[in-house]
């Protein structure tokens, strides 16, 4: 992820906060909204001023969002392997994906976190709660570098749709490390 930022900061020039941010973070880019009009049509310095302004950024952000997340697709995709890609296709949302990098790296690191293809979905989630629940600092990690990898879990976790919260399996990793 760290490259992919890196690389996102340097190629997109307008956002690159933003589209960093969203490669970062959660993995998640909200659409731009288009900044409502102004009811009183005598309010000439607001519609002249500030919503023309914010209207203009609107348009800007409309047709750089979208062209940020083709061009991330593509980059992406360009970079993963061949076994990486036959997993993907394979995917039920890879189809909802398709010219969005951001939904293509959710996907991808759902895939590297559920690597045993073979397991049955409950042993999938038991092991992805277990990894959350006995994951710890490392003594040569970093607190962003911990904050990243647990950020990464939990958004595993929603993606599948469990729950961060269940006694059961909290109690059964408890009593296994006692």
């Amino acid at each position: 992820m760290k490259q992919i930022k890196h690389y996102v900061g340097q190629t997109y020039t307008k956002f690159p906060a933003e589209f960093t941010q969203a490669v970062a973070d959660l993995l998640y880019l909200l659409e731009p909204e288009a900044p409502q009009r102004p009811e009183d049509p005598c309010d000439v310095f607001t519609i002249d001023k500030e919503w023309k302004l914010d209207l203009k950024d609107y348009r800007v952000h409309a047709i750089e969002y979208p062209a940020f997340r083709s061009g991330l697709y593509n980059v992406v995709l360009g970079q993963c392997t061949d076994a990486l890609q036959d997993k993907l296709k394979f995917h039920p949302n890879f189809e909802s994906a398709n010219q969005d990098g951001i939904t293509l790296l959710r996907i991808i690191t759902v895939i590297l976190y559920l690597f045993d293809q073979a397991c049955h979905q409950e042993d999938k989630m038991m092991m992805i709660k277990t990894a959350f629940y006995t994951f710890k600092q490392g003594n040569n990690m970093t607190a962003q570098q911990y904050y990243e990898l647990f950020l990464g879990q939990v958004t595993v976790m929603n993606e599948l749709g469990s729950s961060i919260s269940n006694d059961a399996t909290a109690f059964t990793i408890a009593e296994e490390n006692n």
